[in-house]
């Protein structure tokens, strides 16, 4: 990677991913927080007691078509808890406007005036009724409420990235000669620290998603041998084996993890994940360095035909409708 590049502020609320996935405590509860100048602050980090599934191995669903991957089939039950929560007009809006691209939710969502037949497994369904009116709406269920003050908002920052031993094996490392080199994934811890410190002075309670450059997942790439066997057949290069593995583990199983943490210990009212990505920058050797830095706010939405015929990408989508978490999404965003 390189320093001048693309700094990315992913400003997203929490709804169930990565369900199923073990996590890896922090090496030490308390720690202490050092930079080449100085220590940032001290942090508590989330005890071991907190933390899900612990002292089990890594569950690793098997490869599917019907979901994304390492996910497994949701529980579409939970989606009866919205029923009269939105009007039909407001369902419709949200779906057309944020979350569908030329009406790819067609082959999955029977919209009637009175309620909303949804395709879950197969051939089989559920259906939510829409309230009659926006007065008969019914509160939707959620543990995040974004309309409080500042001072009143639980905040949980994730530093993207991992950094650290594994900025290698991310391809998030730049080093030219001797020189010190530069990791997104630590950058990204650094600068979390710093927003961190400036919101709990503002008031907000904040937590991180990790406070070290260490993955919060305990799955790791030799792990996923059998994933990645099974997904792609035996006949793929070890290379291309190798390759593969390392990337569900940093790209897939760190994230889910990630989001597990913030959905069943924290529960915050919003999440902002932070991301440094570089443009192409050339070689050690011949480095290309640009000057041009760009801030990027990105929101959930226009998920593809292939999100959509996921289960569990259909089913996070729904959740993200029927609580209404774009509207928050956008006006915090701008």
């Amino acid at each position: 990677m390189k320093t001048q590049g693309l700094l990315i502020a992913l400003i997203s609320l929490a709804i169930g991913a990565g369900l199923g996935l073990a996590l890896r405590p922090s090496p030490q509860v308390e720690e202490v927080i050092v930079t080449e100048e100085k220590t940032i602050e001290k942090e508590v980090i989330v005890s071991a007691s907190q933390l899900p599934r612990l002292d089990q191995a890594p569950i690793i669903p098997p490869p599917s078509d019907e979901f994304a991957n390492l996910s497994s089939a949701p529980d579409w039950a939970q989606l009866s808890q919205y029923s009269n929560t939105l009007t039909q007009t407001e369902f419709i809006d949200q779906i057309e406007r944020v979350y569908s691209v030329k009406g790819n939710w067609k082959p999955w969502l029977d919209i009637r005036p009175e309620a909303v037949r949804i395709t879950t497994s197969g051939q089989k369904s559920i259906t939510i009724p829409f309230a009659a009116t926006a007065e008969a709406k019914r509160t939707a269920p959620k543990y995040w409420n974004t309309s409080k003050p500042l001072n009143q908002l639980n905040i949980t920052i994730d530093p993207g990235h991992i950094g650290g031993d594994f900025a290698k094996v991310e391809e998030r490392f730049f080093q030219i000669g001797n020189r010190l080199p530069a990791m997104e994934g630590s950058m990204t811890r650094i600068v979390a620290h710093k927003l961190a410190a400036q919101l709990r002075a503002a008031g907000a309670r904040v937590s991180l998603t990790r406070t070290n450059d260490y993955p919060i997942t305990t799955t790791r790439a030799d792990d996923l041998a059998n994933y990645v066997r099974d997904k792609y057949g035996p006949k793929q290069s070890e290379a291309a084996a190798s390759r593969r593995q390392e990337l569900f583990f940093y790209r897939t199983a760190e994230i889910r993890s990630r989001a597990d943490l913030i959905n069943t210990v924290y529960q915050p009212d919003l999440v902002i994940c932070l991301h440094f990505n570089a443009s192409p920058w050339g070689t050690p050797d011949s480095p290309l360095l640009l000057n041009d830095q760009h801030l990027h706010i990105l929101n959930n939405g226009a998920y593809t035909d292939t999100e959509w015929a996921q289960e569990d990408q259909r089913f996070e989508l729904l959740e993200r409708v029927f609580q209404n978490i774009h509207s928050s999404e956008l006006s915090i965003s701008q």
